[in-house]
């Protein structure tokens, strides 16, 4: 792989059983590992796949096949980010473990801090944070004017 070039893959698994879930990421993972040299693997969950279905186990596996990090994404307010990362810093020792994303309407600056910072602890310091701006029909739904979106967060920084 040249400098700088980086590769991507999705694996889309349609609406598994809960119980196929693990399995069918398993494999399609593998397969994506097997036709790739990849510099660094990550694995992103998205809002809609459940802990209990598989998470803590699949970022076990990632974590044996060498991915780099473990991205829970909290969007549109269906899960929390953090709390299944706490829940893969307390089976993991080498993963990084990231929110992707996070927004600074909903969480306020020092509960952002404080929640990271715990969990900066927790992992032994593999946390990474992602942070978005909310998405806008959800923040005007929820009575937030967003207005000078980047600099809402820098004032506490």
């Amino acid at each position: 792989m040249p400098d700088g070039v980086r590769v991507s893959t999705k694996c889309h698994l349609g609406n598994p059983p809960p119980g196929e879930v693990l399995a069918r990421l398993r494999t399609s993972l593998s397969d994506s590992l097997a036709r790739m040299k990849l510099e660094r693997v990550d694995l992103f969950f998205l809002h809609n796949m459940i802990v209990a279905d598989g998470q803590i186990d699949l970022v076990q596996h990632a974590e044996q096949q060498g991915f780099e990090s473990a991205w829970v994404c909290e969007t549109r307010l269906v899960r929390d980010a953090v709390t299944p990362l706490a829940a893969f810093a307390t089976v993991t020792q080498r993963i990084k473990l990231a929110t992707g994303v996070v927004n600074n309407w909903t969480r306020t600056s020092g509960l952002m801090a404080m929640t990271l910072a715990t969990l900066h602890e927790l992992s032994g310091g593999r946390v990474m944070m992602g942070i978005g701006a909310c998405w806008n029909p959800l923040a005007h739904n929820q009575g937030i004017r967003r207005r000078k979106t980047l600099s809402a967060f820098r004032p506490d920084f």
